[in-house]
């Protein structure tokens, strides 16, 4: 979701909720499929609502994550980008490939590979991102 080629550059730029959203995309396109269901992956699968980053509450509407057995997609309410990607899960590392963007808000480039670390108790998701460019960020979303 960063406008710029250049990902550095353009989160010194963003506002707190674009960096997040950013962030989120760049975990979101983390999640893809691995040949057997672990029940990490199986509790991933269904659609997801960001509530808060890094405690702090996001906006209603701000991003969705659509997770599929084989695929995760991270859809901004807005319209602005919706980028999907493939995953694998090992314990409750998430490791995504980039397979498809669509949208002006869409920064990255397909074959991007990420990875994050999640937990989902119950009706909630936590994920935690790490990016190089970006810094990190909890992203905690309910399931609807």
């Amino acid at each position: 979701m960063i406008t710029s080629h250049n990902p550095g550059a353009a989160a010194s730029a963003l506002s707190p909720w674009r960096r997040a959203i950013a962030l989120s995309t760049v975990a979101v396109l983390l999640v893809g499929c691995s040949e057997s269901t672990s029940p990490v992956q199986r509790d991933l699968v269904g659609t997801w609502a960001l509530v808060s980053v890094d405690g702090i509450a996001a906006p209603a509407g701000t991003l969705t994550w659509i997770i599929t057995p084989t695929t995760i997609s991270a859809n901004s309410d807005n319209g602005d980008c919706i980028e999907v990607g493939t995953y694998t899960v090992s314990g409750n590392r998430v490791t995504s490939r980039t397979t498809s963007l669509s949208g002006p808000g869409c920064g990255g480039e397909v074959d991007d590979v990420f990875s994050f670390t999640v937990t989902v108790s119950g009706e909630t998701l936590t994920a935690t991102v790490t990016d190089p460019e970006l810094g990190s960020a909890t992203f905690v979303f309910r399931k609807i």
